[in-house]
């Protein structure tokens, strides 16, 4: 009778140390469940104040070169685009960062403008996932003019110049010339 005791004594010992080992289980997942999106959330929010001042950066110096005139050139070292990605469309004359986040930073339609700089939040197809846009609008000051190896959409760390060229548009912008290196 004794040893079967023991025997009974060593499996309740395994059957709490499973039960323990299950609950904790279930806690832990419980609190990354509740976490990981507040902290993806974070994350998202950093990068686009990071962003943000990047594109105020990029702002304060085209508005500079407009107005030394013809000649003047800014280096913008290093440019970083370590999430999402950066446009520089030359047809319409903007800038754009955009990056997808499952965070939904602001109501989508709605466009909230920090000094010259635009951000808006756009839907995309899959449930829950959302695309968040920065941009910066010069169609009615400068005519921009991209001159890359590379092509759009910029990722990664860059050596970036912005120049006027001296040159005109039909309609009377000046011509901003942007190479990135």
């Amino acid at each position: 009778m004794g040893n079967l005791f023991k025997n009974r004594k060593g499996a309740s010992l395994w059957i709490s140390a499973i039960l323990y080992m299950g609950l904790g289980v279930v806690v832990i997942s419980l609190i990354l469940g509740a976490g990981l999106p507040l902290i993806d959330k974070i994350r998202d929010r950093n990068t686009i104040i990071q962003t943000k001042n990047l594109f105020f950066t990029l702002n304060l110096n085209i508005d500079e070169i407009l107005d030394s005139g013809p000649g003047a050139r800014r280096a913008l070292e290093p440019f970083e685009v370590s999430h999402g990605e950066f446009i520089v469309d030359d047809g319409q004359d903007i800038f754009l960062w955009r990056m997808k986040t499952k965070s939904q930073i602001i109501d989508v339609g709605y466009t909230s403008k920090e000094g010259n700089v635009e951000m808006f939040l756009e839907e995309t197809k899959v449930k829950d996932e959302y695309l968040i846009n920065l941009r910066l609008d010069y169609n009615q000051k400068a005519d921009l003019v991209l001159d890359s190896k590379y092509g759009n959409p910029f990722v990664g760390s860059y050596r970036f110049f912005i120049e006027h060229t001296g040159q005109y548009s039909a309609d009377g912008k000046p011509q901003l010339k942007i190479s990135i290196i």
